[in-house]
């Protein structure tokens, strides 16, 4: 069987975007700049008088179209500004990135992407998550490789609204969770072997640096946690979900965690955005580790979700046990559990929800 692994490179620190140029002269002269409404302000001042003294050619920027979608892609893809440029750079959060990577996979030009945001892995992964234009998801879009490169402002993602890396621990965390149990007792090749192993980081990590990553954000000061949460974030998982989806399947990237969020983006009352992705991830690995009985696991999982302030119960997510139940039939067809080692029910998940209700009131 043939196997293909690309990572991305990064950079990060003082000289980044001495890097932009360096290691992006060599791949032509025009750039189309794809960025959303928030990231690209946020470090224009920086990046583009490094490219114009470099002489690179960019035009106006070009907005992604407002949601990470098929449709975005096509229209994106019509542009000769687009279809001219020798290198695509994605500026700004998952959305923006997962449309530029898909954009630039369909005309199989190189991409880079700057993040501004640490809320999720999108950066440096070889899948696009996509949705239909309402917002509700439409699945993966695998890609032929990796983006070129990373390019990390870390004073970018320190001055982002802190929900966003708050939320990135969450997501982080949750892929040692799910990749392990989705890799348990079975025979694995070398790649998911890769990633289960990497897959570690992504819990140890935040469980050591997570809650000293939100106070250098609260008080607006760089320190190592900050660092080592991001790069975990953005480049660890990002590696992991490259080593496990080389069948362009998400039997082994995804779990009970997700299939909660994903089922709850159909909730048309949902708070997406006091309540975002990672947040509700992290949320759900605590259903994920009392279904699966890794009572350990759940203890540390719990105590880090406390101490970030995460939600426990789904009254804490402005939902109720009833507006759970009702999306159960979502979440047990879901396709991120079918790989699960043992089928759940919704007895399975009663059970867990009740305990973690039994969690809320200790807490009293």
């Amino acid at each position: 069987m043939h196997e293909q692994v690309t990572f991305s490179n990064y950079s990060i620190g003082e000289a980044v975007y001495d890097d932009v140029v360096s290691l992006c002269r060599p791949v032509g002269q025009r750039i189309a700049l794809i960025v959303g409404d928030h990231g690209f302000p946020a470090l224009k001042d920086k990046l583009m008088p490094v490219l114009d003294e470099a002489g690179f050619i960019t035009g106006d920027p070009i907005h992604y179209g407002g949601v990470a979608s098929h449709e975005a892609v096509d229209r994106l893809a019509g542009l000769e500004a687009v279809r001219a440029a020798d290198m695509i750079f994605g500026i700004g959060g998952g959305h923006v990135l997962d449309t530029a990577k898909c954009l630039a996979d369909r005309l199989a030009k190189p991409v880079f992407t700057f993040p501004t945001i640490a809320s999720n892995c999108a950066a440096a992964t070889a899948v696009s998550i996509m949705y239909q234009p309402d917002g509700r998801v439409a699945g993966p879009a695998f890609l032929k490789e990796a983006p070129r490169h990373v390019f990390i402002d870390e004073e970018v993602l320190l001055q982002a609204p802190r929900i966003y890396i708050y939320a990135g621990i969450g997501d982080t965390y949750a892929k040692y969770y799910e990749v392990t149990i989705n890799c348990r007792q079975e025979a694995l090749t070398f790649p998911l072997s890769l990633g289960e192993h990497i897959s570690g980081a992504c819990a140890s990590a935040m469980q050591a640096h997570a809650v000293g990553a939100m106070q250098a954000v609260d008080e607006g000061r760089l320190n190592d946690d900050f660092r080592q949460t991001v790069l975990t974030i953005l480049i660890t998982t990002a590696m992991v979900s490259i080593l496990v989806t080389l069948d362009h399947s998400p039997d082994y990237n995804s779990g009970l965690a997700h299939a909660i969020y994903y089922a709850l983006t159909g909730v048309k009352d949902f708070d997406h955005e006091a309540h975002p992705h990672g947040e509700v991830v992290g949320f759900g690995v605590t259903v994920l580790l009392l279904v699966d009985r890794w009572r350990e696991a759940y203890r540390d999982v719990m105590a880090l979700n406390k101490a970030l302030g995460y939600p426990v119960v789904p009254e804490d997510l402005g939902l109720t046990m009833a507006d759970i139940r009702a999306i159960y039939p979502a979440i047990l067809q879901a396709s991120d559990i079918r790989h699960n080692p043992y089928p759940i029910t919704e007895d399975m998940l009663d059970a867990a929800f009740a305990a973690l209700y039994d969690e809320k009131r200790e807490e009293k």
